[in-house]
């Protein structure tokens, strides 16, 4: 009987969340809206369609015809959108293969991506039945959902980071396939290029590599399999180097620090809007689960991967703590959905080693 019922429970997590992700494409086709009602998307598909007619990244044009802030003055006279040109390079991409609607594609795609890249991450931290669970628990939450139907760069983040962190997880494990440690350092480098503050998860990246290294010291080619991976990720860093020296005229400012945002994160701004984010997060953004994750993190797993999930989700919420624009609701806590993953995924850890543990007592 035993026997019999395995090959059902080994497919029913699958089906689980072939139907949770099913749900969701159905959502985010029955809304598709190709419009947006705020200004941030204007500087996306501005630099988008720059991009896919290989044109000048920086129009010459009038500065004061732009009176919202999205919008730079290069030391040149020039005009761009401050955005960071990941998330507009994919729809660059969408555009020449469909053309307007298509980049409104983007984020629908990316957010169904991430819901598959972290079923697979979660898998290897625990059960299948336990990670069908924590992406149902993704694709029902409101935020997600709303912010991968709309023209913004949380869900290709987040999806870039979810899947880079699947591959890095695998290959600090020492996974013998031979391109994980490429598709780690191609997915979160190309992460920093989507949203700047993703620099930060350079953390998780030196703990992975930390981790093996001690592990592997007396391997032959440990140091050419970390170079690979540190070489394949420091290829973005270099991109948006010469981007910004390029066409901001420093190697080092970004569009944010023209608009005087790379320096709006203060200590006073962390102390004023800590209950925004915390009490956001526990309610507004991952009610019930946001507690549960944090214990999860602390807890459960050998101490290199806890680590490695503080690192992800800790650099990241101080960060947007310490930011100017900070109230309370979904448009302040839309900056933390690349968290999600490792809090929910921290959150069902838990709760399937507390259940073994007691099947086992």
């Amino acid at each position: 009987m035993v026997s019999t019922l395995r090959p059902f429970s080994y497919v029913l997590p699958h089906m689980g969340v072939a139907v949770a992700i099913l749900i969701y494409a159905i959502i985010q086709i029955q809304h598709f809206t190709p419009a947006f009602q705020e200004v941030d998307p204007d500087g996306y598909l501005f630099l988008a369609k720059r991009m896919a007619h290989l044109e000048p990244l920086a129009a010459e044009d009038d500065p004061f015809i732009y009176q919202s802030h999205v919008w730079i003055e290069t030391p040149e006279g020039k005009v761009l959108p401050k955005f960071s040109p990941g998330y507009p390079f994919l729809m660059a991409i969408f555009y020449r293969i469909g053309g307007d609607d298509a980049m409104y594609m983007v984020s629908p795609v990316m957010g169904g991506l991430a819901l598959l890249g972290s079923y697979l991450l979660f898998r290897l931290w625990m059960s299948s039945f336990a990670a069908a669970l924590g992406v149902w628990a993704l694709a029902i939450n409101p935020m997600p959902c709303i912010s991968s139907g709309y023209l913004l760069s949380h869900a290709a983040n987040t999806c870039a980071i979810v899947w880079g962190m699947y591959f890095l997880w695998k290959w600090m494990r020492g996974h013998p396939g031979k391109h994980t440690g490429i598709l780690a350092g191609l997915l979160l480098g190309f992460a920093l290029t989507i949203r700047p503050t993703s620099t930060l998860l350079a953390a998780v990246v030196l703990v992975a590599v930390a981790s093996r290294w001690w592990q592997n010291r007396g391997a032959a080619n440990i140091r050419w399999q970390i170079g690979i991976l540190i070489g394949y990720y420091a290829i973005f860093p270099l991109i948006l180097i010469i981007y910004n020296w390029s066409i901001l005229g420093n190697p080092f400012t970004t569009g944010y620090g023209l608009s005087r945002e790379q320096n709006a994160f203060t200590l006073e701004f962390f102390r004023r809007n800590l209950h925004f984010m915390v009490g956001g997060l526990n309610t507004t953004a991952l009610y019930l689960v946001f507690p549960i994750g944090l214990a999860g993190m602390l807890l459960v797993g050998p101490l290199r991967e806890r680590l490695m999930r503080i690192l992800w989700f800790l650099p990241i919420t101080i960060i947007y703590t310490s930011y100017y624009w900070a109230f309370a609701g979904m448009p302040y806590l839309r900056f933390t959905i690349c968290l999600f993953p490792v809090v929910v995924g921290s959150a069902f850890l838990l709760l399937d080693k507390t259940l073994d543990a007691k099947s086992g007592a």
